[in-house]
């Protein structure tokens, strides 16, 4: 189970998801929730299980996993502790990227926007992720600037 755009600035007094949270929605399927801002991931336990992230893992270069009495708790906060579970969840395919890229700018220059900055090109689906033709598919009247997050190199975690 994937999710996305989950913003808990959005729910005052609510707590983060937990691996406890998502452990109880869904005890028996993976779990992966990125976090509105991408900074942030949400997994439960058959996730780590998924992912081969043990308990004691150490936090990953430009991340790090969130605890609770040294067990992890199913926060992840950066990209190098988020991109060892996008190898475990579905992933969309690079024609409904490209849809959803299109849709994004589209709305985004109807609403008056002229220029926009994607900092994690790549993060999705790595470098396939922009077919290098969209430009040709689709007229827009947006500048986009990219910078590559597919440079990330994805190595199993240590103990």
């Amino acid at each position: 189970m994937t999710g996305k755009q989950f913003d808990p600035s959005l729910y005052d007094g609510e707590p983060d998801l937990t691996r406890a949270i998502l452990d109880q929605v869904a005890p028996d399927n993976p779990v992966f929730i990125l976090n509105a801002s991408m900074h942030f991931g949400y997994v439960n336990s058959k996730a780590f299980k998924l992912a081969n992230v043990p308990d004691d893992v150490t936090d990953p270069p430009g991340g790090s996993y969130g605890r609770v009495d040294g067990k992890l708790n199913g926060v992840l906060s950066e990209s190098g502790a988020i991109v060892p579970f996008l190898g475990v969840v579905p992933q969309p395919s690079q024609q409904d990227a490209a849809a959803t890229i299109i849709k994004i700018l589209t709305d985004a220059a109807m609403s008056g926007v002229t220029s926009v900055r994607e900092a994690a090109t790549g993060a999705v689906i790595g470098t396939g992720e922009v077919p290098p033709d969209i430009a040709a598919s689709v007229r827009i009247l947006l500048m986009v600037a990219a910078a590559s997050l597919s440079l990330i190199h994805i190595s199993a975690p240590t103990r």
